[in-house]
């Protein structure tokens, strides 16, 4: 995956997840994302801490390149 940038997100509740973060950073489905995250150096005992990350832990989150727009044959059943 290819990012353009990072960004740093620190955890100001409890129950908190990796998930959760990336969805309330971008209010859709990132597939790939949580992974990536976990990946990053920045990130590297991120997944120790438990399923619910602890308050105050900085997290870097990878802000993926926007994708090409494909065009798409719409085809109608009604023509």
């Amino acid at each position: 995956m290819n990012f353009l940038s990072f960004e740093t997100v620190t955890v100001r509740g409890e129950f908190v997840t990796l998930d959760l973060i990336i969805w309330q950073r971008f209010q859709r489905p990132m597939l790939g994302l949580v992974e990536a995250a976990y990946e990053l150096p920045e990130n590297q005992n991120l997944a120790e801490k438990g399923e619910y990350i602890p308050v105050g832990t900085v997290v870097t989150i990878p802000i993926p390149r926007e994708r090409e727009a494909q065009n798409v044959e719409v085809i109608s059943l009604w023509d």
